[in-house]
């Protein structure tokens, strides 16, 4: 029982196995998942749960560091955008909603508020010259995916 064919999720296959378990074997039989397969259960439908706890870790960061509680609901609102990019983009390619995407998901998260947070001294990113408190590692997402005027 190795890996899904090309085009299934491992989901879909272990979703498979039981099935053809639950028609072949008798019914004092069971079948328990090990390694990834067992964390792959175990946590079935926790994503959700984490995307939401990761919303709320950078809504209270975001808190401290603006010191108020209005500002940060104002960055966050990029948040879906980021995500509705990345589900289009997954959909368009035909590739599966797998643990990878998700970790991707929550990291995409952090990054849309990362964004106000650099100066702009030019808008050819000039690290030289900015404000030496600012340089830190919120500024190669600025410099990468910022203005291009």
């Amino acid at each position: 029982m190795g890996e899904p064919a090309p085009g299934y999720t491992s989901g879909q296959a272990l979703t498979a196995m039981e099935q053809v378990a639950a028609q072949t074997l008798p019914n004092d039989y069971t079948l328990a998942w090990t390694g990834s397969s067992y964390q792959e259960k175990a946590t079935q439908g926790s994503s959700m749960l984490v995307f939401g706890m990761g919303i709320i870790m950078v809504l209270l960061i975001l808190a401290a560091q603006y010191e108020r509680w209005s500002l940060p609901f104002v960055v966050v609102l990029a948040v879906p955008f980021a995500v509705f990019g990345a589900i289009t983009a997954i959909w368009m390619r035909g590739l599966a909603n797998d643990i990878y995407f998700q970790i991707a998901l929550v990291t995409l998260i952090g990054l849309p508020p990362k964004m106000p947070f650099s100066s702009w001294n030019s808008p050819y990113c000039n690290i030289r010259t900015a404000n030496p408190w600012t340089k830190r590692p919120s500024m190669q997402p600025n410099c990468v995916f910022g203005p291009s005027s």
